[in-house]
């Protein structure tokens, strides 16, 4: 049969020039020229030292036949379809702002600014910049807004489908899965990966189902990988792409310039990463000192691309997203916003949570493979990062977004662990019922999504009231007002 040969130092490289793009945009046509010439020259070098760099071994080859090929495609397409990307299908509750969002990117002047009301627009929107850009070109070339949108569309579908592709082919190398049923697998398994939200729903709910069963513990949830590109797939995607990244050896100096560069996709799921960052760091400085190879250490952290990371790109990511109105209201842990006292209502919610979605996982993962340190920073990690709260209010967004890293990881565990199974055992019955348990979370978005198309007797019903944020009233988490007052705004941004 007929296969193809992936070369993944290339596929590798592929995928940081994908995350790499759209911030490039942003730094050479958002600041000021004077800070993104040199910006551009350092992006143009590092591409080049990317692309020429060698593999780091001759055999590093993933190697696929057709029919699995072209089910990964049709898987990718399907997927990225379904969530509502492109305004094809139906769309979340939550795209009504990603859409204005969107919208604006592409019918204002970059930096978009709202000069009425003195308001730009500050997210993190780098899944946005490439279609929004293809956008502009077709008003430029002299088509209405309202066909610009459509194509942006268009574009934003195909350009997260690659993003999903890249980040499925590097999961297949990591995970060994090369035949066509190890595919097939994969592919199931990580879009049905969840927590087993069923349970609580159950305890909590009864068999009262309302659509979304994630929220059983009202102020606590673990986002399933497909609830993730339902609702957040702006973060999603790049952050699927990075943690592959992360997983695949090799890159390891390009790893810091890849959490870096999900800053831009979601400052939340790369506080998320951040364990794992760390963790990598020190298992390569535990190689390199035990090859008694101290220059390869040096050279990690000090080399133009980590240089250029930190010292420039961070700041003006900082400088950037702390314009933003929403970020006044400071971070906050959940007993300085609740009342969290024993026996409290969120008290008892949290308690549930940890017990039923963590420690399950854990339990479960634990009895199947006690040595795999991805299970314990991802548990650990859900545990600290699920007391934290950013934003106004109660907001949810940073907690559910910044466990979404090790939901990705603990799936990548379940998948690997599937595949080097040779026979079936209790391994194989553990991870089974794990994975047949949780799917019933994604299940009930494809549910609520068919409800709604039947309901709307409509596929494409597209979530798109807002329209844009040039509004006195706009959104404080997509906003920064005052803007003559922001550093950003004052001395970077290309503005006035």
């Amino acid at each position: 049969m007929n296969t193809i040969k992936f070369n993944i130092d290339k596929l590798k490289n592929y995928g940081i020039l994908y995350l790499s793009l759209p911030l490039f945009l942003f730094c050479v046509l958002w600041l000021k020229l004077y800070i993104a010439l040199p910006i551009l020259l350092i992006f143009i070098y590092i591409i080049i030292r990317l692309l020429r760099r060698k593999g780091t071994a001759a055999d590093n080859i993933l190697e696929l036949n057709l029919p699995a090929i072209i089910l990964i495609i049709l898987a990718v397409l399907f997927w990225c379809y379904t969530s509502g990307i492109g305004g094809g299908f139906y769309q979340s509750w939550d795209q009504h702002f990603k859409n204005a969002a969107f919208r604006d990117l592409i019918n204002f002047k970059w930096p978009v600014i709202y000069e009425r009301y003195n308001i730009g627009l500050v997210y993190y929107f780098g899944i946005w910049i490439v279609p929004a850009l293809m956008g502009k070109l077709v008003i430029f070339l002299g088509f209405s807004k309202n066909v610009a949108w459509i194509f942006s569309n268009i574009f934003l579908y195909l350009w997260c489908t690659l993003g999903l592709l890249l980040s499925m082919l590097l999961l297949c190398s990591y995970c060994k899965c090369h035949k066509f049923l190890k595919v097939l697998m994969l592919l199931g398994v990580f879009m049905a990966f969840s927590s087993p939200d069923i349970i609580g729903h159950f305890i909590v709910n009864g068999i009262y189902f309302t659509g979304n069963i994630e929220w059983w513990s009202v102020d606590f949830a673990l986002r399933s990988n497909t609830t993730s590109i339902f609702w957040a797939y702006n973060q999603a995607i790049p952050l699927w792409l990075a943690g592959s990244l992360f997983l695949e050896a090799g890159k390891e100096k390009y790893i810091p310039l890849v959490l870096v560069l999900t800053l831009f996709y979601s400052p939340f799921c790369a506080i998320g990463l951040v364990p794992f960052y760390f963790y990598f760091i020190l298992m390569y400085i535990k190689k390199k000192v035990s090859e008694n190879n101290k220059k390869d250490i040096v050279s990690y952290f000090i080399n133009i691309e980590n240089v250029f990371a930190y010292l420039v790109i961070l700041p003006i990511l900082y400088l950037f997203y702390t314009s933003n109105t929403s970020v006044g209201s400071g971070l906050r842990l959940i007993w300085q916003q609740f009342d969290m006292s024993f026996m409290s209502t969120v008290f008892i919610e949290y308690v549930l949570f940890i017990c039923i979605e963590v420690v399950t996982l854990f339990l479960c993962l634990f009895i199947i493979d006690r040595h795999n340190v991805y299970i314990y920073i991802s548990c650990i990690s859900i545990l600290l990062l699920s007391m934290v709260i950013i934003g106004e209010g109660t907001e949810v967004a940073f907690r559910i977004s910044a466990t979404m890293p090790a939901v990705f990881f603990l799936s990548v565990v379940s998948i690997k662990e599937l595949s080097e199974i040779k026979k079936i055992n209790y391994k194989a019955y553990i991870l089974g019922a794990l994975i047949l348990i949780g799917a019933i979370t994604p299940l009930m978005e494809y549910a609520r999504a068919a409800n709604a198309i039947r309901q709307n007797r409509s596929l494409a019903v597209v979530a798109d009231s807002i329209r844009t944020y040039n509004s006195r009233f706009a959104d404080h988490n997509f906003a920064a007002d005052n803007i003559d007052e922001k550093f950003f705004y004052k001395y970077m941004a290309n503005y006035k």
